[in-house]
């Protein structure tokens, strides 16, 4: 089993440490309350797969939490449960929002369930705009400009691959194709792993930029690497730097197995430096197997987000497995 945030790897295969089993085994038991209480999201959904895949067990009927919990009144799959939604602050009814990935993480777990995912493809043709990206307009409406690179290549890495599935429409291979050749480097690096995918599912690869060797030195973070440069980040809404110098780059298993997917497109000699400092950090995971650390904003008392989560978790095990 395969999942597109995880490179290339068979999950069901990955050994892992016993501290990363008994995180994980805690993780599915906080779940299973949650679902109990009809309390789930798409994202989560397919994380808990990935945990029970890697511990080797089958608990959960993920088809039925998602078809039950995870579709909307026409059938169309939504990130969050009504029990989640009601748990977000201030999130009315926007929580029966329907963005690429929930309609990807849908089609990911009835195609691994081995159910009809013909109706997939339609979905995904709604969502194409005329300006070649693919997106829900009805989830945000913010402009291509001001928004995060990551979420756009993601779309069209989810979504080239549905439509790929079957034969795709030579006009529409084309015009996807040029949105994704047109786009200069975003210098993250989640946003060119996503561009990778999506330009390979077009059978279209040789329209990658260049310049990912230098972008990939920009983003080391100890020995293992940071989605992007702290130090060149700016606002996309303001056009400067603003106070993102006060930002700290953390190393990261996720987007440090990225580049690894990543860098095969660089020259040899950067591919030999990559791997070895990615060596250094698989044996530094060994020894600290927990060290993996949030982002923190500014100087914002608060992590941005978690550093420890299962897609997190597996990404290290992927390392230490490779190196």
């Amino acid at each position: 089993m395969k999942y597109i945030l995880l490179p290339g790897i068979d999950l069901s295969i990955i050994p892992i440490c016993d501290e990363y089993k008994k995180w994980l085994y805690d993780w599915l038991y906080k779940l299973n309350e949650d679902i109990e209480n009809g309390i789930i999201s798409s994202a989560r959904c397919v994380q808990g797969i990935i945990c029970e895949e890697i511990l080797g067990q089958k608990n959960f009927d993920w088809l039925s939490i998602e078809s039950n919990l995870l579709r909307n009144e026409d059938g169309v799959p939504i990130a969050y449960s009504p029990g989640f939604g009601k748990k977000l602050y201030k999130f009315d009814s926007q929580w029966k929002q329907s963005p690429v990935y929930s309609i990807y993480n849908s089609f990911w777990i009835n195609k691994l369930y081995k159910k009809d995912i013909s109706v997939y493809k339609s979905f995904i043709i709604n969502l194409i705009q005329k300006n070649g990206w693919i997106y829900n307009p009805e989830t945000s409406n913010t402009q291509i400009r001001t928004r995060m690179k990551s979420e756009l290549l993601m779309s069209m890495a989810m979504g080239t691959e549905i439509l790929t599935m079957s034969r795709i429409d030579e006009d529409l291979s084309n015009c996807l194709e040029a949105t994704l050749a047109s786009t200069p480097l975003t210098g993250y690096i989640s946003a060119e792993y996503f561009r990778k995918i999506a330009l390979e599912n077009l059978k279209k690869i040789y329209q990658f930029p260049k310049g990912i060797e230098e972008m990939l030195c920009k983003c080391e973070a100890e020995s293992g690497y940071n989605d992007f440069c702290v130090t060149e980040k700016i606002d996309d809404y303001m056009g400067t730097r603003k106070k993102t110098q006060h930002d700290k780059p953390v190393h990261t298993p996720l987007i440090t197995a990225m580049v690894i997917n990543l860098c095969k497109l660089s020259n040899s000699e950067t591919i030999n430096y990559v791997n070895q400092r990615i060596r250094m950090y698989a044996n530094y995971l060994r020894k600290n197997p927990m060290d993996i650390p949030a982002f923190k904003m500014r100087d914002i008392e608060y992590p941005f987000g978690s550093g420890i989560t299962p897609l997190e978790l597996a990404s290290a095990s992927i390392i230490m497995n490779l190196y």
